[in-house]
């Protein structure tokens, strides 16, 4: 057929004798061969089936057959998809090639396998539903394009259910799952469920009392549900409602139990609540443990308030103030007491508080008779009170009547049977000493005279009158007397004294003496001087000199003997005399 080749391996592709011939360079010696080629060119059988992917099968088996074993299989399709199977899985559709190959020749044939799908879901919805009291279980409604799904529902609390319309008892978002019986496609909707099954809340309000002030009440029902969409209704088995059953606020008058009952008229819900009215008996009032004072004037008397009926807890208002059941420190008088309960509703009770009679005394003192004597007396007469009295006295006495008193108060105290006591007081007087005096002196003229005297003046005195000198005189009035100090002790007939002093005094010794003296130089001159210097008696001085100077300086003097008599002003005198000399008895000579 013409093929021809130099290579020492060939590839034929036609059937028939191939002659080989080799030849050796070296001697150019040939030596011939031969091969037979046969041709075995015939393609397997190729056949392929596929089938419909759906929601219930997502996958699909392909199947690849062949009229010649042992041949070999390969897959291609959608999204990269290969296999060497026979049978293999395909998840998309789509059309898949596979190439059969027969491993003895290396022929291949083709096939085609298409993959086609099913899988829209159904059309679903869900309704939900609104749980009331009228309405407690509700039906959710799920419906389907596809006739013949199937149904399941999941809900709040793990609820489950596999028919179309099941009932639920709790509000919530539930969750429906429908199925189609042709390809088993889902397809989910959500209904909610709500509650409207709250009941209104309802208080009738706190128990109250019939009482003075209340005939008739007024529910008060705070916070009770209020609005257009409720209804009410009071009702009682034993009481009695004047007006406003059908309102919140209902008018009773009779004691008995109260029931309020609220509906909803939106959710069909219901509450009741009762309370109760009571009627209060009336309040009372009484005194007891009345204790009178102790003893007249005292204020030690006791009343309590006993109190009965009303409601609650009670207060007290005393006539005297007083807010508490026990009142203490009373004196004696009427006394009343408001008693209130805790409604305001009251009672007056009144009491008397007595006491003793009144305790008194008269105390009688007789006065002393004679000074330094204690003849006094004191008695008391008591009256009043409760007999069977006591007496103490001050100076420790316990009789009815003291003697021998001095003069002076003394307390006497005073007991009765009852231990009340009162203090009362006797002056026991002394004697009436009214005696006084005073002393008039005349005092010393001149120092060294004797010549003082006293004139005494007494009043006020039982006559008649006793005097004694410090000096030992008896002697009403003293004369003579030098100075010095006296006292006199003056007693009248009663005994009374009293004791008077006085001074004598004596004026200081008058002394005169030259307080200077100029002589005259020459016999015959007149110019000599004398000058006193006086102390002691009594200023002003007066001077009578013997040459008639009348000062305490004598002048103009010659030589000679000089005196002055110097008198005071009590006329006292004392005589200075003097001697003027001539300092130079020698006369000039003249020539």
């Amino acid at each position: 057929g013409g093929f021809s080749a130099l290579t020492q391996n060939i590839t034929a592709n036609t059937p028939g004798t191939y002659t080989l011939t080799v030849k050796n360079p070296v001697n150019g010696c040939t030596a011939v061969a031969t091969a037979s080629v046969n041709a075995n060119t015939t393609a397997p059988g190729a056949s392929a089936t596929g089938g419909l992917k759906t929601c219930a099968n997502p996958t699909v088996t392909l199947h690849a057959t062949s009229n010649t074993n042992g041949v070999n299989y390969y897959w291609s399709g959608p999204g990269n998809f290969s296999s060497n199977q026979a049978s293999p899985v395909a998840s998309q559709a789509g059309t898949y090639f596979v190439t059969v190959t027969n491993p003895a020749n290396g022929c291949t044939s083709m096939a085609q396998a298409n993959v086609t799908q099913n899988i829209t879901p159904p059309m679903s919805s869900a309704g939900g539903a609104t749980i009331t009291c009228t309405t407690p279980n509700p039906k959710l409604i799920a419906t389907s394009s596809v006739p013949g799904s199937s149904f399941f529902w999941s809900g709040p609390n793990g609820f489950t259910a596999n028919i179309a319309n099941p009932a639920v008892t709790i509000g919530g978002s539930y969750n429906v799952t429908v199925t189609s019986p042709v390809n088993g496609c889902t397809s989910a909707a959500n209904a909610y469920v709500y509650e409207n099954n709250i009941p209104p809340f309802v208080y009738a309000g706190e128990d109250r009392s019939l009482n003075c002030i209340f005939s008739s009440i007024i529910m008060n029902p705070i916070g009770t549900t209020s609005g257009s969409n409720f209804t009410y209704l009071w009702t009682t088995f034993d009481g009695n409602i004047v007006s406003g059953a059908n309102s919140l606020y209902a008018r009773a008058d009779a004691a008995g139990t109260y029931t309020l009952t609220v509906k909803n008229n939106q959710n069909g819900c219901m509450a009741m609540d009762s309370m109760d009215i009571v009627q209060s008996p009336p309040v009372t009032a009484a005194i007891t443990q009345l204790i009178p004072a102790s003893c007249y004037g005292d204020a030690n008397g006791s009343a309590k308030a006993v109190p009965g009926g009303g409601n609650g807890s009670y207060s007290y208002n005393w006539s005297n103030g007083k807010q508490t059941a026990l009142v203490a420190g009373l004196a004696a008088g009427t006394y009343s007491v408001t008693v209130t309960d805790s409604e305001s509703c009251s009672a007056t009770a009144t009491a008397v508080v007595t006491q003793p009679n009144e305790l008194l005394a008269n105390v009688v003192a007789t006065p002393q008779t004679m000074y330094g004597l204690n003849n006094g007396t004191a008695n008391a007469i008591p009256s009043g009170g409760t007999p069977g009295y006591t007496f103490k006295w001050s100076n420790g006495k316990t009789t009815q009547t003291i003697n021998n008193l001095a003069p002076g108060q003394y307390m006497v105290t005073l007991t009765d049977s009852k231990g009340c006591s009162l203090v009362k007081t006797a002056t026991v007087n002394a004697v009436s000493c009214n005696l006084a005096g005073s002393l008039a002196t005349t005092q010393i003229t001149c120092a060294g005279v004797n010549n003082g005297s006293i004139t005494t003046t007494i009043t006020g005195a039982n006559m008649p009158v006793s005097y004694l000198w410090s000096n030992g005189s008896g002697n009403s009035n003293l004369t003579g007397l030098a100075a010095g100090t006296y006292t006199l002790t003056a007693t009248d007939a009663a005994g009374c004294s009293t004791v008077l002093n006085t001074q004598i005094t004596s004026p200081q010794a008058m002394s005169v003496a030259i307080a200077s003296q100029v002589n005259v130089m020459c016999q015959g001159a007149q110019t000599g001087a004398l000058t006193l210097n006086i102390t002691g008696g009594t200023t002003p001085y007066q001077y009578a000199w013997s040459n008639g100077n009348q000062s305490a300086m004598a002048s103009n003097l010659g030589v000679g003997a000089y005196s002055c008599t110097v008198s005071d002003n009590k006329g006292c005198t004392k005589v200075q005399n003097a001697q003027i000399i001539a300092t130079d008895n020698q006369p000039p000579v003249l020539s």
